[in-house]
């Protein structure tokens, strides 16, 4: 069953990620492997569908500050940490930066592929529903000027406190602005305005 997405994986070990692409390939999951989180910010493609298998503990930079870079950037990436050396602490870091599986080698490759389709399903899905590039712009395009900036600051991670002092007008008025994009831009959270915002290429 041939499932749409890209599969991304990081791991700074060459047999591990051989391992993974040969697994990955006969499930019919399209795979790009980095053995670094440097080679995969620079490299990978990660326009389309997609998910990434990480490794916490590299070299360089570890799968944690990956994480965490993600998060700054607004990524919307699901990611499924598969680790030999988990440990509570990791874990709820990990969660907190938006992990959605946590695994601990050695893993059943068919629970990780199951997994994997799931969450490549959901991607597609969220996709689906909050319109491609072009609708997303075009719902964009009725906001007032007003409405763009309290998104702006909204998809950077601003409280409507924060917002309402840095544009000089009332948290309520923040409450309102916020409303109305949610209402005109289709989304039901702060979560998809964030995605549509990475979507239209504001950030």
């Amino acid at each position: 069953m041939k499932t749409n997405g890209t599969v991304f994986v990081v791991d700074d070990d060459a047999a591990v990620r051989e391992s993974w692409e040969c697994i990955l390939a006969a499930a019919d999951l399209p795979t790009q492997s980095f053995p670094t989180a440097e080679a995969f910010l620079e490299k990978a493609d990660r326009q389309g569908p997609c998910c990434l298998i990480l490794d916490l503990r590299m070299p360089g930079m570890g799968g944690q500050k990956l994480l965490e870079k993600l998060r700054r950037s607004h990524s919307t990436i699901p990611v499924i940490v598969i680790s030999g050396h988990a440990d509570v602490p990791s874990v709820i870091q990990s969660m907190k930066l938006g992990l959605v599986d946590f695994l601990t080698k050695p893993v059943d490759p068919a629970v990780l592929v199951t997994r994997i389709r799931a969450v490549l399903e959901e991607v597609a899905t969220e996709r689906s529903r909050l319109g491609n590039a072009e609708e997303i712009k075009k719902r964009l395009d009725t906001l007032s000027e007003r409405e763009k900036d309290v998104l702006l600051l909204l998809i950077r991670g601003r409280l409507h406190k924060q917002i309402a002092q840095e544009l000089g007008i009332s948290p309520r008025t923040v409450d309102h602005h916020h409303a109305q994009i949610n209402l005109k831009t289709q989304a039901n959270n702060t979560a998809d305005l964030v995605r549509m915002g990475y979507v239209a290429g504001l950030f």
